[in-house]
């Protein structure tokens, strides 16, 4: 609600926030900016799709067909996933003319499939073929994905990140060898 507030005692008023039978006091309380209250609403949005993907989880995880992932909870942890900052780097990188930038088409479709809870297209067939003869099959990938232990490097690269973090330095840190006092010592007495 806003209201007339008297200024500075020099009998002008502004416009300024405050609440019913409350004088605005002297703390750094601001008007959220436009983005802020955006990302309120968008919040509620997303609170809602994700209570959705959760019931859509809890019906996908009582009622198991062959093809369904065998992961619970997934859909909802996948809306997590793809929530995260930067996790959709892949799709905003432009391509500069070197590998690291350049994605062949068959892994593009592939991440993105992933990305959006798809059936992967390029083993469809071939899943479809084995469930016909009772091969317990999994459409969406998650089975070979979360197999494969992929995920180690990345352990180690947060691992290393954390380690970074905690690291206290009592005093400058030269050629990032904190450990090593005799090197430390040799480069400053060099210079």
């Amino acid at each position: 609600m806003y209201r007339a507030v008297a200024c500075g005692g020099n009998g002008k008023s502004k416009r300024g926030p405050a609440f019913i039978g409350r004088e605005p006091d002297a703390s750094n309380n601001k008007t959220p900016k436009i983005g802020a209250l955006a990302a309120v609403a968008n919040h509620s949005r997303w609170l809602a799709m994700h209570e959705g993907l959760a019931a859509v989880d809890a019906h996908n995880d009582a009622n198991y067909t062959n093809g369904n992932s065998r992961v619970l909870r997934r859909e909802a942890t996948r809306l997590v996933s793809v929530s995260q900052p930067f996790a959709d780097g892949w799709l905003t990188a432009l391509p500069d003319g070197t590998k690291a930038t350049a994605l062949d088409s068959g892994d593009f479709v592939l991440n993105a499939q992933r990305r959006l809870g798809l059936h992967l297209s390029s083993s469809k067939a071939t899943l479809v073929a084995l469930a016909a003869h009772g091969v317990e099959v999994d459409f969406f990938g998650d089975a070979s994905s979360n197999a494969a232990c992929q995920n180690r490097r990345h352990r180690a690269a947060l691992d290393g990140w954390e380690a970074a973090s905690r690291a206290v330095s009592h005093g400058p840190v030269i050629m990032g060898d904190k450990d090593d006092e005799k090197r430390r010592r040799s480069t400053t007495t060099a210079t």
